[in-house]
């Protein structure tokens, strides 16, 4: 996004082309695996669940819901038509939710909405069209989906999750209230967080992250991460208030991740 904000446009069309080719054969993993039996490493598929590139979809799975919305909006940058954004939002979706990752779900929601409106919702005449529609062949596709790979359903079933989360937080923000300043260290969550686990206790939680980024980043690295990041959002926010449309629409591939 910065490099797109200080002119450097010839640069960015073909890095973003690049870009989603690579997220497109990241996003293939999972529907080979469903089709084929196997990854695209021709390691078989002896999992329950299927994975993503490398490791499992608990590893990979946010990363793959942040950037699986490049390919779109790399396809608005060029001014494609509207059948290959039909098709591209329906294979971006579809790959994503057949993952059957929460976390990569989540992110999908978040990155894609400025894309729905800029590419369905602004151009239309009655916006209140796309508004209703949208929604509707979303839910469809998901449907479809869930249909073709019923174990994605088990995703909707958090069971204790959400609430071992909310006793997490407390926990998380009384570790950043005793080192708030530079916090315990990157990557060092999970010793800080052990002493208020019982002797020898298995938590049926991940407690090597806290579930949520900024209190990740404020135990780990205190105030001074805290102040780190409000200065990168201030930069960024200069930046895109100072650029041009062209330069906004740019900017749109690499900045949405």
């Amino acid at each position: 996004a910065v490099i797109v904000f200080v002119r450097a446009q010839h640069a960015i069309k073909p890095m973003t082309i690049i870009l989603s080719f690579l997220i497109c054969i990241w996003l293939f993993n999972g529907w080979s695996q469903l089709l084929l039996g196997m990854d695209m490493l021709n390691r078989p598929f002896s999992q329950p669940k299927i994975h993503s590139v490398f490791a499992t979809s608990q590893d990979f799975g946010f990363y793959v819901g942040m950037l699986s919305t490049i390919p779109l909006y790399t396809l608005y940058l060029l001014g494609k038509n509207r059948l290959s954004h039909l098709l591209m939002t329906m294979w971006v979706v579809s790959s994503v939710l057949v993952m059957g990752q929460f976390s990569a779900w989540m992110m999908l929601c978040i990155s894609i909405l400025p894309y729905l409106y800029l590419n369905y919702v602004q151009p239309a005449r009655r916006r209140i069209i796309p508004i209703v529609i949208l929604p509707l062949w979303l839910l469809l596709l998901a449907i479809v989906v869930m249909n073709i790979y019923p174990s994605v359903n088990a995703t909707l079933y958090w069971g204790q999750y959400q609430q071992l989360i909310w006793q997490m937080w407390p926990l998380s923000f009384e570790i950043f209230s005793q080192s708030w300043l530079n916090g315990v260290g990157v990557a060092n969550f999970q010793s800080a967080f052990q002493p208020y686990l019982a002797p020898n206790a298995a938590s049926p939680l991940d407690i090597s992250y806290p579930h949520q980024i900024i209190m990740q980043v404020a135990t780990e690295t205190g105030l001074i991460g805290i102040l780190g990041i409000l200065l990168l959002w201030t930069a960024l926010f200069r930046l895109w208030s100072q650029a041009n449309a062209d330069q906004r629409k740019l900017a749109l591939p690499v900045i949405m991740p």
